[in-house]
């Protein structure tokens, strides 16, 4: 008898080989995922912090920089020479393009202030953190920044 094809039997094991392949694939991508839109965020807050250094540094007069919040996961950082702004709608702004990064260390009514004036900067640390791990940028006196990765790895941080 000449036959051509696959049993059913082994029909059943690629199919049961493919789904295990399948399952763990789309568990490591949605690591990969939550590690890079970490990554992409904290680099955007450090450019963002970056500007509005070099902007209050240039003019010579302070910047504070504000955290508008309204969940957890629903947040904006906004910088003003003046009072705290009501919207996320000013020069300098920085609004997350994903919503499942959480901000912490800034506090809604004490604002990170750069002062111009004196190249100098009120020391913070800004954690951000969503299921894979936390990131961390720290500011110090003199208005340095710099950022590292607290309990994963991700790719071009260093470990804090």
């Amino acid at each position: 008898m000449n036959s051509s094809g696959f049993s059913l039997l082994e029909l059943l094991i690629v199919i049961i080989i493919m789904s295990i392949v399948a399952v763990v694939g789309v568990g490591s991508w949605r690591d990969l995922q939550a590690r890079s839109e970490l990554s992409s965020v904290t680099r955007g807050v450090m450019q963002f912090l970056n500007a509005v250094k070099i902007d209050a540094n240039l003019y010579n007069y302070n910047q504070s920089i504000y955290l508008l919040k309204k969940s957890e996961y629903d947040w904006c950082l906004v910088a003003s020479e003046k009072n705290k702004p009501a919207s996320c709608q000013t020069k300098f702004n920085f609004i997350p393009k994903t919503g499942f990064i959480e901000l912490g260390g800034l506090k809604a009514d004490a604002p990170l202030v750069f002062y111009g004036r004196r190249n100098s900067a009120k020391a913070a640390t800004i954690r951000l953190k969503n299921k894979i791990g936390e990131s961390r940028i720290i500011i110090s006196l003199p208005g340095r920044i710099r950022y590292c990765s607290y309990d994963t790895y991700l790719a071009g941080f260093h470990q804090c």
